[in-house]
């Protein structure tokens, strides 16, 4: 199966809850342009110029919406771009929606042209929902070689509002309002869209990653959690390269990986976290140990005391004898793994045939001093 060669821009919008998990999540052109109204530093009209043999400006000739650390940055009419990137194709005269770099301002328009003036009044009305348009307190700016980011002070803790732009050979950006992640977006050096991220604490969210314009990768959650289909694709050839399924933020159905040639490497399914079969417990007595389940793992907590037994006398155990002892869920198959028996080491149990075949301390990579 190869992946897409397009964003998915003239489809109903993802903000729409399509709960198509299965499939890439949509980022339509609509929800590309509201997001980029909402984080933008400045829009303008104007026209791209070189100035030799490396720099690049922009001619304003009309300013449509300015944050006031950026509107200073507007100069008899000029501000400076990033140079031969992102996205500038000169000269082309029209909308220009920014954000602010360390190096200069760089376009955040849905495509590489800019936006036909006639456009603003149909679209002015998403600038309201700009995140400087509610801003909690006097914004603080922050900017290095590579960072620029802006804070506000809340008893004593600078809390991050508004975009905060990385810039190396691609730009990253993460938009937060009031110390809240909103999304996150990711252009290469040809200015092209490399990756969107929405992870709302309530409600659908995704992620979504390109190389070079193809599909790389995508994952769907609920509530921040992951949840449907993740999958991952060959670069070069657009392959799939690994499918796996979640549930409530943890592996649930199947999960297969295959080499660039389309050859199966892997196959397993797994329930609700675990390789089955589970091994349910079926008391009443509230456990002492607890069990976290992440996206890619399982792991255990407990005193030391209740280690200390499987340590001890742990090899041979039944399966029965181990439910009535930890008290949680566990499968045989997928072994119990306590991550912090000391402070860096693992308890390790494996079983084989219905009882516990082997305990061993692991170093678990923490270093102790």
């Amino acid at each position: 199966m190869a992946a897409t060669w397009v964003f998915l821009l003239s489809m109903p919008g993802y903000a729409k809850e399509r709960r198509d998990t299965r499939s890439p999540p949509e980022y339509p052109r609509q929800d590309w342009l509201r997001d980029s109204l909402r984080s933008t530093d400045l829009v303008v009209v104007g026209t791209p110029r070189r100035s030799p043999p490396d720099q690049a400006f922009l001619e304003v000739t009309r300013i449509l919406f300015a944050e006031p650390h950026s509107a200073a940055k507007v100069s008899a009419g000029v501000i400076p771009i990033l140079p031969d990137r992102f996205r500038f194709t000169d000269p082309c005269h029209g909308i220009w929606i920014l954000i602010r770099t360390p190096a200069g301002f760089t376009s955040t328009n849905p495509d590489a042209l800019p936006l036909d003036e006639r456009t603003w009044p149909r679209i002015k009305g998403q600038i309201a929902t700009n995140i400087y348009r509610d801003v909690p307190g006097p914004l603080r700016e922050h900017e290095s070689k590579h960072q620029l980011y802006r804070t506000f002070d809340q008893g004593g803790t600078e809390v991050s509002h508004g975009i905060n732009v990385h810039l190396s050979d691609r730009i990253f950006t993460e938009l937060h309002a009031r110390g809240r992640l909103l999304h996150t977006r990711a252009w290469d050096r040809a200015g092209r869209l490399e990756r969107v991220a929405k992870l709302p604490r309530k409600g659908p969210g995704f992620f979504l990653q390109w190389r070079d314009g193809k599909l790389l990768s995508f994952s769907h959650f609920l509530d921040g959690q992951l949840t449907g289909t993740e999958r991952t694709y060959y670069p070069d050839s657009g392959r799939l390269r690994h499918e796996v399924n979640y549930q409530a933020g943890v592996r649930h159905g199947e999960e297969q990986a295959w080499d660039e040639q389309g050859k199966r490497l892997f196959h397993e399914r797994f329930e609700h976290g675990f390789l089955p079969p589970v091994i349910a417990y079926r008391g009443s007595k509230k456990p002492v140990a607890s069990l976290t389940k992440g996206a890619d793992s399982l792991y255990y907590s407990a005193p030391r005391w209740l280690m200390n037994i499987f340590l001890s006398r742990g090899v041979g155990m039944t399966t029965k004898e181990v439910s009535t002892l930890l008290q949680l869920d566990f499968s045989e198959r997928s072994g119990i793994t306590f991550p912090h028996y000391r402070c860096d080491e693992s308890l390790d149990i494996e079983f084989r045939a219905g009882k516990i075949a082997k305990v061993s301390i692991l170093d678990n990579g923490v270093h102790c001093e």
